[in-house]
């Protein structure tokens, strides 16, 4: 019995058209008339039909504005009819268009000129027979200039359009058949074979409950990535296929339903029980035996975005729900292990269990001594040991599905960086995608325009508009993996630098913490929470420069205090070179030139602090000479053009927007708005003690984002380097409410912190149930509320104890959330 579940999924391209052999039909009807049929609907997809003729003109068009369109933007148009070929020989179909086009010869998909896109030309060769064949055409106009020409070439002919001569149609035939234009993934039944030409990836998915809306289609994107295939030149429709086996707890009778924004077949023991297309057909009622029933889901959409779910109502049920993965079987193990990764993994952990407890037999003597040397270490340096496991911990949080960033993200930027450090280790020079409204600095010459998984990108030659030094470390793991093009770095090696940056940041996060306190309980904490917190971890594995500012953040802030510490020179000349460091990681990095030689002064080392700024200017200097010789022809254009799209475009409520703001993508997360709320609480808090470290480095960074942020940007992405402050004054707050523990404290923990992502973690059922936020939220105060009123030796002790279980709960929560981070990043769940 497999050892998995959910459904087996097949990501198929579209049209199957390779291998596929093209005859003509069996005898074409007796009353075909000349011209084919024509269509068209508005809207795409295509909805009200406004027009049903038989056309007989070529089939070239161009259309530059509204009044020449046949009806207003957008609309779709389908010719359908018959094809005469009077030669057996190979024919080229050109077919070109502004935006999608698709031909079908006998319902294949021979061109695929899908998607919104400028005026583009697809070719494709068919060797075809004498005779007739089904023939149709659609297309689609979005908005903008319309276009389309459809053309061929022979032996006999140059490229020129198809005859309208070469057109027939059938006015007996019912126009509304659909069947022989379905796509080959529709067309594919229960006990067919897939081609594996046609197979662009396959995985297991848990359950039914596929959504994807990311701007670089990302379902692609990761699962690419993850099983190492080479990209498309760009995102094909999606075309998924699920088989697998349903589990029937009972006999009864079964309602299923298909929530789709596209076409959706649904199998059960090989018999079709749905049929969705065009808006009809969406559930069905069936009776079934208990046991384990066949199961196959066809999903087609020609939009790039996708959703389909599948629902069911139980006998005895009175709402439909989505099916539990415990009740699905996958057709075929996807696992790298196959079918034997139990046995496999059993025996990974047997064996070297069984090698241990015989070293541990045969040396009974010896490992005892060690052993009790280990513990007495493990007692007096219980900070370091804890350290050891919290960095373990936070390096496997990050690298559980460390590719997905997360699902629904905005990963542009991402492959920006990595783009231009490729070309610079290649000795090309910084050369990458520029943003639009910097496009204009550059000249004509340097530019080139690509499209890659389903997007625009303009490359520019001599890229200054971004800092390039995470850029470097972003490029270095792909260029190690072999990539041939800065097309081949993908997320899989991408990724791999900002989780080493935020593993290592941990450690940091650590010290800085005990040299501020003094405490290795506040260590520790902080550590823990930048560790597991889902909003850091998250963060953690973003390609951005923010990334590497937050780790080069720290370390200045590490070098001063060691500097205060220890009065050793050299930490003040690390800080300088920090100081400015920043700076070539992101431009807001240039306030780390005020902020570190403001916290040396604060501790009375004034000299030290113009050395520290000196130093700083001078590297930061540093990067505007590079930009300046990279492309001087830029370098005051983009300065003038940065002004325009970022200063100029600042407001006072900026400020709010990044106090609130948790989003690390298009589409926020419910539960990281919970989390920053009470980490801008603990900033708030640790104003209160001595060391104001902490809040004089947070809110200068906060002043120094806002005054250079636009309106319209305000990602918490550029928040990263506040994330490891924001966990050393969590570790604060904490320390205090475990040794002091009050009810105010508790509250604040139970309403935000944990309240909010508590809820995504809660079954369905149970995320609206007033009744146990009540009950929760009763249970975890009362102990503190006998503290309060009933002051005694026994209740102190309560609630400490009760203060550890909290931290613990908290920490459980970050894990679990985390560790399942890819099914609850979803706001529309």
């Amino acid at each position: 019995m497999r050892s998995s579940r959910g459904l087996t999924g097949y990501y198929l391209h579209p049209s199957g058209f390779e291998n596929a052999v093209l005859h003509p039909v069996k005898g074409p009807p007796a009353g075909i008339r000349p011209g084919l049929r024509k269509k068209i609907y508005q809207g795409y997809p295509k909805g009200i039909l406004t027009s049903d003729l038989v056309d007989d003109v070529p089939i070239e068009f161009e259309w530059p504005s509204e009044p020449q369109k046949p009806c207003k933007s957008p609309f779709t148009i389908e010719w359908d009819g018959l094809l005469k070929i009077e030669h057996r020989d190979t024919y080229t179909f050109i077919v070109r268009s502004d935006d999608g086009s698709e031909l079908f010869l006998n319902g294949i998909c021979i061109i695929d000129n899908g998607g919104r896109h400028p005026p583009l030309e697809k070719r494709e060769d068919v060797l075809l027979e004498p005779g007739f064949y089904r023939f149709q055409l659609h297309y689609f106009d979005q908005s903008g200039g319309a276009t389309l020409s459809l053309k061929w070439r022979h032996s006999k002919i140059g490229e020129t359009v198809i005859p309208p001569a070469r057109f027939y149609h059938d006015p007996a035939r019912n126009s509304q058949a659909e069947d022989s234009v379905l796509p080959y993934t529709l067309r594919i039944k229960p006990d067919d074979d897939i081609r594996e030409t046609s197979l662009v990836f396959k995985k297991n998915d848990p359950s039914l409950a596929f959504k994807n809306y990311g701007i670089l289609r990302t379902c692609y994107v990761n699962y690419w990535d993850n099983s190492r295939f080479e990209p498309p030149p760009e995102i094909p429709i999606y075309n998924i296929i699920w088989r697998g086996f349903l589990w029937i707890p009972e006999d009864g009778d079964y309602t299923f339903r298909v929530n789709t924004n596209g076409d959706a077949f649904f199998y059960v023991d090989e018999k079709q029980v749905i049929r969705y297309r065009g808006g009809s057909g969406l559930q069905a009622q069936v009776s079934l035996k208990n046991g384990w029933k066949p199961v196959q889901i066809n999903y087609f959409n020609a939009n790039r975005h996708a959703v389909v779910s599948l629902l069911w109502q139980k006998p005895g049920d009175r709402n439909t729900a989505i099916i539990p993965a415990r009740y699905f079987k996958p057709f075929e193990d996807t696992g790298c292990l196959g079918g034997s990764k139990i046995w496999c993994a059993a025996g990974c952990i047997a064996i070297p269990l069984f090698v241990v407890l015989g070293i541990v037999l045969r040396y009974r003597s010896a490992m005892r001594y060690l052993s009790q040397r280990y513990v007495a270490y493990i007692k007096g340096n219980w900070g370091t040991a804890s350290l050891i496991v919290i960095v373990i911990l936070g390096a496997v949080l990050r690298l559980n599905n460390y590719s997905v960033v997360p699902p629904h993200g905005d990963t542009m930027d991402i492959y920006q960086e990595a783009w231009k450090g490729y070309h610079i280790l290649h000795g090309e020079g910084p050369k990458t995608w520029a943003p639009s409204y910097f496009n204009q600095a550059y000249k004509d010459e340097d530019k080139k325009f690509i499209r890659w998984m389903g997007d625009d990108f303009m490359i520019v030659k001599g890229q200054i508009d971004h800092p390039p030094l995470f850029s470097l470390f972003a490029a270095i793991p792909p260029t190690i993996c072999g990539a041939r093009s800065f097309l081949d770095c993908r997320l899989t090696t991408i990724n791999l630098t900002p989780v080493f940056f935020s593993t290592l940041t941990i450690i940091l996060v650590f010290f800085v913490s005990y040299k501020i306190y003094r405490s290795h309980t506040i260590a520790v904490i902080a550590g823990l929470l930048y560790a597991t917190v889902p909003l850091f971890v998250a963060a953690g594995r973003l390609a951005k420069g923010d990334c590497l500012l937050a780790l080069v953040f720290v370390s200045g802030v590490l070098c001063v205090l060691k500097y205060a510490e220890t009065k050793k020179k050299q930490y003040v000349l690390f800080a300088g070179l920090l100081a400015g460091t920043s700076y070539w990681c992101k431009e807001v990095g240039i306030c780390a030139i005020v902020i570190l030689p403001v916290l040396l002064g604060r501790k009375g080392h004034i000299k030290e602090a113009c050395i520290t700024a000196g130093i700083g200017i001078f590297v930061a200097l540093g990067y505007q000479l590079y930009n300046y010789l990279v492309n001087p022809e830029a370098f005051f254009k983009i300065m003038a053009l940065y002004n325009e799209h970022h200063l100029n475009r600042t407001r006072f409520d900026i400020v709010l927007r990044y106090l609130r703001e948790p989003r690390l993508a298009q589409i926020p997360a419910n539960f990281g708005m919970g989390y920053l709320l009470w980490f801008w609480f603990m900033i708030v808090y640790s104003m209160g003690k001595r060391d104001q470290l902490v809040s004089i480095t947070v809110f200068i960074f906060l002043m120094t984002v806002c005054a250079a942020s636009s309106d319209f940007f305000s990602y918490g992405w550029y928040l990263l380097p506040f994330y490891p402050f924001m966990a050393i004054a969590g570790g604060l707050f904490m320390r205090d409410f475990i040794f002091r523990p009050n009810t105010a404290k508790a509250l604040l923990l139970l309403l935000v912190l944990m309240a909010v992502p508590l809820k995504e973690i809660l079954p369905e059922k149970l995320q609206g149930a007033s009744w146990l936020f009540r009950y929760c939220l009763a249970a975890g105060i009362l102990p503190f509320l006998v503290c309060d009123f009933f002051r005694s030796r026994v209740t102190g002790t309560i609630a400490k104890v009760c203060g550890y279980v909290l931290i613990f709960f908290s920490i459980v929560i970050n894990i679990y959330i985390v560790w399942h981070l890819p099914d609850v990043y979803d706001p529309l769940r």
